[in-house]
């Protein structure tokens, strides 16, 4: 008789390349049972310092607050907001070049018609920053979400 053994390698993602940011949103609920009224928008470089926030606020209907932007943070893993692990969805890398595009189009999807993660999404996708199905990916992340948790990302 013979064993065999098997290994697994897993590998983790590739880092993105020094001139490239990474792109990550995250939500924040006060219970599991509200609705959500604020997201945070991060672009961070591989270093994960120097980092660019963006916090989106929800005030009624769908009227939101100026976007608030801070610059020069460090981004830990896990991420905390007011004493929670919150969790993050990575959407996707892009040139340090393209950050002010995309801090741009975050404040224009706060503007729009649609859920703003869609809008901004769609944007990044029509402006050739993020590949060809992110939005549909995030979407599916947040069924599952709400499916797993009762929460949505929205």
């Amino acid at each position: 008789m013979s064993s065999s053994t098997r290994s697994i390698t897993l590998s983790q993602p590739t880092p993105p390349p020094e001139d490239h940011f990474t792109i990550y949103i995250t939500s924040i609920q006060t219970t599991l049972e509200a609705p959500i009224t604020t997201w945070t928008l991060i672009l961070a470089p591989p270093t994960n310092e120097d980092c660019i926030f963006c916090d989106i606020v929800l005030l009624d209907g769908n009227k939101h607050a100026p976007l608030t932007i801070s610059r020069g943070e460090t981004f830990r893993v896990p991420f905390v907001i007011k004493d929670k692990i919150v969790h993050l969805n990575r959407m996707c890398t892009a040139p340090v070049t393209k950050a002010q595009m995309v801090i741009d189009e975050a404040h224009f999807a706060i503007h729009g018609r649609q859920v703003w993660t869609l809008s901004f999404l769609m944007a990044l996708e029509d402006e050739g920053i993020a590949p060809q199905g992110t939005v549909g990916c995030y979407e599916n992340q947040t069924v599952v979400d709400e499916t797993v948790t009762g929460s949505g990302i929205m």
